[in-house]
């Protein structure tokens, strides 16, 4: 540009110079161009300035273009985590519901496993407690005793014993009026001389004591003297003459205080 301004100063010179024109007017123009063309020069300078600060402009902005996209994308992958971890906080409280159930049926299962060992461990103390009634039982089986008894005996006997099985021997036998109804029958029976069927009275007579005074907490306490004791009035009953003790036919019994219930019943010498 500067030389197309030269070119036309210079044209426009020697026209002045051709034509007459005054050089002080040439000069004017000449000056005039030169102002123009500093004024053009200072607009080429600020459209430099202008384009180079355009171009840091563009530059920024494509900079900034990129950040922004990638700020974009970075809160679209944000966005989508938190829709994800809002989704696995959901699926986790319904976790924890089904957790916290899982624990009531578990504590509902232990209480209701607790309820069945105490209902095992009472079976099994029942079966344990009818286990022993039945090895009891077994070896108070007063039933083959009965069954040797002589009719008359077992009609004397029948108000007593109902019926000779085993568990009906034994359960009217403990009863303590009949107990002590046996005792007094087998004694009344001694002392008439009566002796038919002596061995199984005195065996059922005197396993039925003995499973009488198991299940009590001050259990009679028997009298059995032994043959070479001496005759005490107090505690033995005899049939003969004499001070010493020959022979125990049935024992006696007495409170666990010392109360004499019933004699033993003796012979002696």
């Amino acid at each position: 540009m500067n030389q197309n301004f030269n070119d036309i100063k210079d044209e426009m010179t020697r026209l002045y110079d051709t034509s007459g024109v005054g050089k002080s007017t040439s000069e004017m123009l000449v000056k005039t161009l030169s102002i123009y063309s500093e004024q053009i020069a200072a607009l080429e300078n600020k459209l430099q300035v202008s384009k180079e600060f355009c171009e840091k402009l563009l530059t920024r902005l494509e900079e900034n273009g990129v950040d922004l996209a990638e700020k974009q994308k970075a809160e679209q992958n944000i966005d989508i985590l938190n829709k994800k971890v809002a989704i696995l906080e959901g699926q986790k409280a319904e976790l924890n519901i089904a957790i916290s159930q899982k624990e009531s049926q578990i504590i509902n299962l232990q209480q209701q496993l607790s309820s069945k060992d105490a209902e095992l461990s009472k079976v099994r103390g029942d079966v344990t407690i009818l286990q022993d009634a039945k090895d009891r039982f077994a070896l108070i089986d007063l039933s083959p005793f009965y069954a040797k008894l002589l009719p008359v005996v077992k009609s004397s006997l029948s108000n007593t014993f109902p019926n000779d099985n085993a568990i009906g021997l034994l359960t009217a036998g403990v009863q303590l009026s009949n107990l002590q109804q046996l005792h007094t029958f087998l004694f009344n029976r001694l002392k008439e001389g009566k002796t038919e069927n002596y061995i199984e009275l005195l065996t059922i007579v005197r396993r039925l004591f003995d499973f009488y005074n198991e299940g009590q907490k001050e259990p009679f306490i028997l009298i059995e003297p032994v043959p070479g004791d001496r005759l005490d009035s107090e505690q033995h009953i005899t049939r003969g003459m004499g001070s010493t003790i020959s022979n125990v036919l049935l024992f006696g019994y007495k409170t666990a205080k010392g109360t004499v219930k019933a004699k033993a019943f003796v012979e002696v010498l």
